[in-house]
């Protein structure tokens, strides 16, 4: 009897990995609407960087994957030379999906007047990128010497959005976990040449696009709903870095939303197919990530009759949750919220909103809170991508407190490199690190205010130490000569977030402040030096 029952459950699970699993298969081509040289398409979750199923394309574009995964899930299409692309779909029951895909080309600046170069000899790290020696013909070149089979790279300073991407000379081309490509490429006698030609680059109008072939209705307008709440963001912030280019200052950029707001209004009110509806109430709620103002609070709140929190939809934008209380008192948002931290089906949903309590918590100095957080992060989601990025970054012991000495540091003047700004030369001075980069729109909001304060407390003995995490010098520079002077000590953090002595600072993000006094102990941290506080919390200090 226990043989007839063990053969029963052997073949039940053959007949559900048979039928329980959705198949993804089509062709996926170029801009020019032929197979690429190297292709991939994988298949995530929402909110995570690994995937559940992934394959190499085919010679000729074809492609097949499956998974047993239902609910909302990112196919995701990559190429050489090429954006990569992700399709959204929601799997109410297993099924054969056919989906064929064109992508489209990077964008590239018009001119190319500098590259950098990244790869093994600086683990592609952006802050020690390599600049490349251009040519009198147009080219670029850099020149290393490698005891490796193969030398990958990527180029960095040609494609609009910052991206690192493949180069224009390679043997063979590997996926980095950015949907990027790197170049492979063999050296001689230990020694590789690489040249970088930007006539070379594939330059096309042509848009992405995905198209179901049969039946298949529901996908094909969750998807297309799904890729127009992506391409607003792509021009907002494609509008965004044409403005900063102008030298103006960020606070003045403005874009217009107000076709936007009314055809989704539109849509929401129209839309008969709930599942459809609702993504049409995220991609309205969505807006709020960039600070759109004067959204309708009667669409807003369309979420609570019609979005429950244990909805797989919330992983393709769960913040968004929060532009129905824009006053940010406790309202029925904060219970709805908490019915999706401890209900929804998605873990990582659930996880980034632990993770930023967790780190709000840091940021007030509820210490007591974040411990509890932060136990509950590396437990209870030790395995999701926020739960391993706790356990790397953060610390069981906060190491910036009030009263404790600030952390030993030492940084080279960006001025002049033959200074070295430390905690023990700044001693007998009250000064603040100021943690910032200037693609941080909250760290150039502080600068009026930063050099207002610092001008009325310099003459008393303040200084600031500003520490940029730009990839690159030449942004500072810029930033510096076109729109903040900025006339205090400057320093570029290398290697980022990655630095050790960055580590020591529990630095999750920027703006970070902390106000350090003459002895060298921390006065005050992050949000009670924000804006109006810096110059109240000196007045207090000199005062005295």
């Amino acid at each position: 009897m226990k043989h007839v029952l063990f053969v029963v459950a052997l073949l039940s699970i053959m007949s559900c990995t048979l039928f329980c699993q959705t198949i993804i298969s089509g062709r996926v081509t170029g801009y020019d609407g032929k197979p690429m040289i190297k292709a991939n398409v994988q298949i995530k979750k929402p909110l995570t960087r690994n995937s559940i199923a992934e394959t190499t394309v085919a010679n000729d574009g074809n492609y097949s994957l499956t998974t047993l995964d239902s609910g909302i899930v990112l196919v995701t299409y990559t190429g050489v030379n090429h954006k990569l692309y992700d399709v959204a779909l929601y799997i109410e029951k297993p099924s054969s999906i056919k989906l064929d895909v064109q992508l489209s080309t990077y964008d590239y600046f018009d001119t190319i007047s500098s590259v950098n170069i990244i790869g093994d000899f600086n683990n592609f790290n952006f802050g020690t990128a390599q600049l490349m020696t251009k040519q009198d013909d147009g080219t670029f070149i850099s020149e290393f010497e490698t005891k490796a089979d193969t030398f990958k790279y990527q180029i960095l300073g040609v494609e609009t959005t910052g991206k690192s991407i493949n180069g224009t000379q390679s043997d063979g081309f590997k996926r980095d976990p950015d949907g990027d490509y790197r170049s492979l490429v063999y050296p001689k006698d230990g020694k590789v040449k690489i040249i970088f030609k930007p006539a070379k680059l594939v330059r096309s109008n042509t848009n992405a696009q995905a198209q179901f072939l049969g039946d298949d209705s529901l996908n094909s307008r969750f998807s297309s709903i799904y890729d127009e709440m992506m391409k607003r963001e792509y021009a907002y912030r494609n509008a965004a870095r044409a403005f900063e280019k102008t030298g103006r200052d960020r606070k003045d950029f403005q874009f217009d939303w107000s076709a936007d707001k009314s055809y989704l209004t539109s849509n929401v009110m129209q839309e008969k197919v709930p599942i459809l509806k609702q993504l049409y109430i995220l991609s309205y709620l969505n807006l709020s990530m960039f600070r759109v103002p004067d959204l309708d609070s009667n669409i807003t709140n369309l979420v609570f009759s019609n979005i429950l929190p244990t909805s797989p939809l919330w992983s393709l934008s769960p913040f968004s949750i929060y532009a129905t209380s824009p006053s940010g008192h406790a309202t029925r948002t904060d219970n709805y919220i908490q019915e999706m931290e401890e209900k929804n089906p998605d873990i990582n949903v659930r996880a980034n909103f632990v993770m930023n309590r967790m780190m709000m918590a840091q940021y007030s100095h509820k210490t007591e809170e974040y411990f509890k957080l932060y136990d509950k992060m590396v437990t209870e989601f030790k395995d999701t991508d926020v739960g391993k990025m706790t356990k790397e970054r953060f610390s069981r012991e906060l190491k910036l407190k009030t009263g404790t000495p600030v952390p030993d540091f030492s940084f080279v003047s960006m001025d002049d490199p033959k200074i070295v700004h430390t905690n023990k030369t700044l001693l007998g001075r009250v000064y603040l690190l100021d943690f910032w980069s200037t693609w941080c729109g909250g760290c150039v909001a502080e600068m009026e205010n930063l050099h207002k304060t610092y001008e009325k407390f310099k003459p008393v003995g303040f200084e600031i130490l500003s520490l940029s995490f730009d990839g690159k010098l030449e942004d500072v520079i810029k930033f510096r000569k076109n729109k903040w002077k900025m006339p205090w000590f400057n320093s570029l953090i290398e290697k980022g977030f990655d630095n050790d002595i960055v580590k020591q600072f529990d630095i999750i993000g920027v703006p970070t402040p902390v106000l350090v006094d003459k002895t060298g102990k921390i006065l005050a941290l992050n949000e009670d030096l924000r804006g109006e506080k810096l110059e109240k919390m000196l007045d207090k200090v000199f005062a005295q």
